[in-house]
């Protein structure tokens, strides 16, 4: 369940217009070469999700009218729905693999991995996110789901050791259930909050 929060209206109304005003000043310009920022190697904090946050910064034109910002909210947003989805697809795959590893530590390292996308992306609406609703939203929901994979790693943990060898086979199976039910769920969530920024900020 998402909860409800109020972008800056007064900004996401910029947002609406920035498309036209950033096209119309493209062609009126004089053709300029493109910014080069790609990314090579560490930034100062050893993590591409700063390296990221700093490309929207340079090239994003925040606090002008003609700011990307709704394009690098959107393209960092389905990345990160677009990866959950990749690991969904190649779910049972992987599940063949998996051997006796902690399934829902899997989970959680996808989880974690999506952060790296939805950082940027609340970086990139912050003025409309003033008070910080919208990226609190996301944080509360992935911590509340990050709880529930711990929790049922360790309900699962005490089950299997409780278990004789004949029952494990059976509570592998639904373990493994229970953590892509996870992955699931969050990924609904997810994508129910960029919905939710995205019809404010369109």
């Amino acid at each position: 369940m998402i909860l409800p929060f109020m972008l800056d209206p007064e900004v996401t109304s910029v947002y609406r217009d920035a498309s036209k005003v950033r096209a119309m000043l493209k062609r009126m310009s004089e053709p300029t070469a493109q910014k080069d920022f790609t990314y090579h190697g560490n930034s100062k904090a050893g993590d591409i999700t700063e390296h990221r946050i700093l490309e929207i910064q340079e090239l994003g034109d925040l606090g002008t009218p003609y700011t990307n910002a709704v394009w690098y909210f959107n393209h960092h947003t389905a990345e990160a729905v677009s990866g959950l989805d990749s690991h969904l697809d190649q779910w049972d795959f992987m599940a063949k693999h998996l051997g006796r590893e902690d399934v829902f530590r899997r989970v959680e390292g996808f989880m974690t991995r999506t952060r790296k996308r939805i950082l940027p992306a609340c970086f990139a609406i912050h003025e409309a996110d003033a008070d910080g609703q919208a990226q609190k939203t996301y944080q509360d929901m992935f911590e509340r789901w990050m709880k529930q994979c711990s929790s049922q790693s360790q309900n699962y943990r005490v089950e299997k050791n409780v278990a004789s060898r004949s029952q494990k086979h059976a509570i592998r199976q639904a373990e493994i259930a229970a953590a892509k039910e996870i992955l699931e769920g969050f990924r609904g969530d997810l994508s129910g909050w960029v919905k939710e920024v995205q019809t404010q900020i369109q």
